[in-house]
């Protein structure tokens, strides 16, 4: 099949994807079962070019029948357990019209014979085209850096639409041709651009070459610079005048800043033609001084002078809304030209009906300001936007862009990683094929970018919902149920823990990949969340890399939680044993590694095993080509953003259980309402000083679409609801100013609030048979316990993350913010990040030279037992005692019995042939009406209209789009979110 194109596809109503198997492939055809199925197809789409229905059009090729056949509803019955049959596998490999290095896939598929590929049989102008249609690199990370310094904004969904088309049609566009060519669309505007790099520079590496024409590329940037936007059929008339040179960029730009401004646009008052930019040009009368801006009301006020001589007090009202000069009148202030603000468009009522105070967002009036997401002081200011920035951080530099050239250490650091990248890719030509099947996507995802630079490749298979967030090294989704992972299942949190039978599990797992193709040519196993989770693949010939990203008893004796007590039998304790014991034997061999991603987490193992645990830092930033690219510290939204995403702050003291975490479902309270802040409220009450809170719910309530929109804000402050979050680590390396309260503070506020309490998973036995040790346990609730261990949480290791801003008190937060040149911290981050990209480069590369040095190709004993000896000395699994478990035995032992009276052989064929029962009921669950989230919610509903399912958790509603997407089930998240 095509491993990188998918199609929508209407099976008679059923809209689904189009995942098919290509014709050319190998079929067994002596099978009885085959030919019984070919006839069903016959009969189904029949041949001589038609093909059933006329809905599927073109597509009705024998192998596109033998799909939709598969996938028809009335036939899922037929189909039961003969899915299994259509395989794919590396012996022939299907790259359709995509492009692939014959050299290059012998070395990652050896196991390759036949390839079907018309890719080197058609032109060059056809094959351009073609890498284009079936790329699947993004440059959505590229773009949006380029166009935040070139262009002071971040691109519409439209321009990245075109620019991803753009980039495709070359191989190989990197960070440098992105940048570039987004420049030289804007300088050939000769538009105000930040030129960096220079215009030399970008020789042949731009695509505008692409484009159509000259013409269209200076109307092109005229309106990215103006508009904000990409030109529309109306631009015709201006690019067939620039091309007869019948009209200049002058008077093009002149249109363009008189028409509709668009209700962002309004928001953040940006762009050549805004009031912001005049204001700051100060091309407003000489006559009129004085001059204020009032945000709310947005109004434009000042002191102007009569024909007379008499001084007059005059306002302008919608001084946004002016696109042209503003000049004084006999004392009144007049527009020479208003924005058009087209209410009479559909969309344009809609607007003004749903949000007539658009503009009072950044500055609500006094009643409005106790916002359930946004609290604090509000000023007036003379000035929008910036005048609101410079006022509230009146020690910051906002003027944007920072060169690399600016710094010496900078410059002595994008060396380094760059020799460092050409070390790795000349030391390691083969790249390493690296297994992973967390239940969390962000340990691995966050790394992708590192690890491609050590000639690493990521193949990831998550289990959870924010695996959509991020790609594998291939391109690919890392979601589990697109990536086929088999055996191993969240489902409503039971893969944790591997339950309710985790024996009969490993055993399953290991009786399936032991002759996965795919998976054989993996060299190491990564295991994160949980890490207790490589006792998977313990009987698998593999490096196994232990990288803890939290608690080491999480999915085995983590009683705390409370969505995982169910699992918990016999308190967890025999699976705990259990873990520790094979723990140590993937520690006791050379090819393996026993790892955290943070110094609490590293120093607990330690606490606990008394093995050595290296301490990784993640990574969680950007490519070594986006480093490259000028620092840009560009806030536009004044408000200190609180930070992470889930900060536990919905439940106080009261809410917290002695030994445990609060309850999930019912009513909870808004962060900003917590007690912690009731100090700060005081002191803003007294003061007057402008310092306004908004949580991240707050600034992005219907989501973020990449977390480079938290630039936005000036500063961030950070308050921990864990030793350490991958969140944190996403934040840190965006270089956005941190403030971070103190380990007084901190142990403080966790005495009097109880904060923290996620931090204790379970309260699991340290190993008696380990030397005493002068560390109270982790887990303790004892204040003075915590503060042992407190100094090891993330924002205390000033040595792998400087430059964050302590703060003592709320009183010491609001002098910080005021005093402190947050951009001068802003560039330091960025300047240790980049050094930080080299050095965790080389702590990965030090470690995985073991696993290249003493990788096997894996050759498995046919029994689990067998391999656990060979592999680490380990005894028999012993067989699971749950009373779910020994059903599932006893009805497996008869459905062998009844299985071999059926089966029988075609004599001449490696092919089995069984006979269905089909008196026996086949069953399918319907995860809609069986999932496993009825177990908690109530009141559920599907609207097939909206194609929403909904259901009640106390007095929250839980809403899921399109839910019978889901594959295997439906389930809450721990976020009280419900999700395939």
């Amino acid at each position: 099949m095509y491993p990188n194109v998918v199609d929508t596809l209407n099976i008679r109503g059923n809209i689904g994807i189009d995942l098919h198997m290509n014709g050319n492939s190998v079929y067994c055809l002596k099978s009885a079962d085959y030919d019984e199925f070919r006839e069903k197809v016959r009969k189904s789409f029949p041949p001589s070019g038609c093909i059933g229905f006329p809905e599927i059009g073109e597509l009705g090729g024998f192998d596109h029948a033998m799909y939709r056949f598969r996938m028809l509803p009335e036939n899922r019955r037929y189909m039961n357990n003969k899915f299994s049959k259509f395989r794919i596998d590396d012996y022939i490999m299907n790259f359709g019209e995509a492009k692939f290095e014959p050299d290059k896939l012998l070395q990652t598929n050896p196991g390759t014979m036949l390839v079907h590929s018309k890719y080197y049989l058609i032109t060059s102008e056809e094959r351009m085209a073609l890498s284009a249609k079936y790329s699947t690199r993004s440059y959505e990370k590229d773009l949006r850096e380029a166009y935040r310094v070139e262009v002071g904004r971040f691109p519409s969904s439209g321009e990245e639409m075109f620019f991803s088309k753009l980039f495709k049609m070359r191989d190989d566009v990197g960070a440098r041709a992105v940048w570039c060519t987004v420049r030289r669309i804007l300088s050939a505007s000769n538009s105000t651009s930040k030129m960096h790099p220079p215009l030399s520079d970008c020789h042949d590496a731009d695509l505008v070459s692409l484009l159509s024409s000259t013409a269209e590329v200076t109307v092109m940037g005229l309106y990215m610079y103006y508009m904000q936007a990409l030109p529309g059929p109306d631009a015709d008339t201006f690019i067939e005048g620039i091309r007869k040179g019948t009209t200049s960029r002058k008077e093009i730009a002149d249109l363009l800043c008189g028409h509709y401004l668009r209700p962002r646009d309004m928001l953040h008052n940006i762009g050549p033609c805004g009031l912001e930019t005049r204001l700051q040009r100060n091309v407003l009368p000489e006559t009129c001084q004085d001059w204020r801006y009032l945000s709310y009301g947005n109004i434009l006020k000042a002191k102007c002078l009569t024909k007379s001589g008499k001084k007059r007090s005059a306002k302008l009202a919608n001084a946004l809304f002016c696109a042209q000069e503003i000049y004084n009148d006999n004392g009144y202030l007049r527009c020479g030209k208003m924005f058009r603000r087209n209410h009479r468009t559909l969309w344009g009522l809609m607007f003004s009906y749903f949000f007539p105070g658009f503009l009072k967002i950044y500055q609500p009036s006094p009643q409005s300001i106790d916002s359930p997401h946004v609290r604090g002081n509000y000023h007036v200011w003379e000035f929008p936007v910036l005048g609101l920035l410079h006022k509230a951080f009146p020690n910051t530099r906002m003027n944007g862009l920072v060169h690399i050239s600016e710094s010496e250490a900078i410059s002595a650091a994008m060396v380094k990683v760059r020799n460092a990248e050409k070390d790795f890719t000349r030391q390691h030509f083969f790249p390493l094929n690296i297994w992973v099947t967390d239940l969390h996507a962000s340990p691995m995802g966050c790394s992708i970018s590192l690890f491609d630079t050590l000639q690493v490749q990521i193949t990831a298979k998550i289990q959870f919902n924010n695996c959509i967030h991020y790609l594998d090294s291939s391109g690919q989704t890392s979601c589990a149920n697109d990536r086929q992972l088999r055996v191993l299942q969240n489902n409503a949190w039971e893969g944790f823990g591997l339950d309710p039978c985790p024996n009969s599990l490993r055993k399953s797992f290991f009786e399936h990949y032991r002759s996965d193709l795919e998976f054989r040519q993996m060299d190491a196993v990564i295991c994160s969340h949980p890490v207790a989770n490589c006792e998977l693949y313990l009987p698998f010939n593999k490096s196994i890399i232990v990288y803890a990203t939290t608690r080491l008893e999480f999915g085995r004796l983590d009683t705390n939680i409370d969505w995982r007590r169910p699992f918990l039998k016999d308190g967890g304790i025999h699976r705990w044993v259990e873990w520790l014991r094979n723990l140590r034997a993937i520690a006791s061999s050379r090819n393996n590694l026993i790892a955290a991603n943070n110094a609490y987490d590293a120093k607990y193992m330690e606490y606990f095993t008394g093995l050595p645990v290296k301490y990784i830092p993640s990574w969680c930033g950007g490519t070594a080509q986006s480093l490259a690219l000028p620092h840009l510290y560009a806030p536009r939204r004044p408000d200190i953003l609180l930070t992470p995403y889930r900060t536990n702050l919905e439940f106080t003291r009261e809410d917290v259980p002695v030994n445990g975490w609060p309850s999930q479902q019912g009513d909870t309270k808004l962060p900003l309402d917590h007690p912690l802040f009731d100090d700060l409220w005081k002191i803003l009450e007294t003061q007057q000083v402008p310092f306004t809170l908004r949580t991240m719910k707050g600034a992005f309530p219907k989501g973020y679409t990449s977390l480079d929109e938290v630039s936005q804000f000036p500063a961030a402050i950070f308050i921990p609801y864990q030793a350490s979050t991958m969140s944190f680590f996403e934040l840190y390396r965006l270089s956005i100013p941190l403030l971070v309260p103190s380990q007084t503070l901190l142990l403080s506020w966790i005495s009097e609030h109880g904060l923290l309490w996620e931090r204790v998973y379970g309260n699991p036995p340290r190993d008696s048979l380990l030397p005493p040790t002068d560390m109270p346990s982790p887990n303790s609730n004892k204040i003075e316990d915590i503060a042992r261990w407190i100094s090891l949480y993330d924002i205390y290791q000033t040595g792998v993350f400087p430059h964050l801003l302590e703060f003592d008190s709320w009183t010491d937060a609001v002098l910080i913010v005021r005093t402190v040149d947050l951009a001068t911290v802003s560039f330091k981050m960025r300047e240790h990040n980049i050094a930080e990209f080299a050095r965790i480069g080389e702590l990965w590369d030090g470690v995985l030279r073991r696993v290249r040095t003493g990788k096997e190709i894996g050759h498995y004993p046919n029994d689990i037992d067998v391999a656990l000896r060979q592999s680490y000395g380990l005894g028999l699994l012993s067989q699971d005692t749950d009373k779910r478990c020994v059903a599932k035995r006893r009805k497996k032992q008869v459905d062998k019995v009844s299985d071999s009276e059926e089966v029988s052989y075609n004599p001449g064929s490696k092919c089995k042939k069984t006979s269905m029962d089909y008196s026996r009921p086949q069953l399918m669950k319907n995860v809609v009406l069986q999932g496993s989230y009825l177990r908690a919610c109530k009141q559920p509903k599907f609207d097939p209209e909206l194609n929403v399912l909904s259901c009640m958790i106390g007095k929250k509603e839980l809403t899921l789009f399109n839910p019978y997407k889901c594959a295997e089930d439906i389930n809450i998240t721990p976020d009280g979110e419900l999700s395939c």
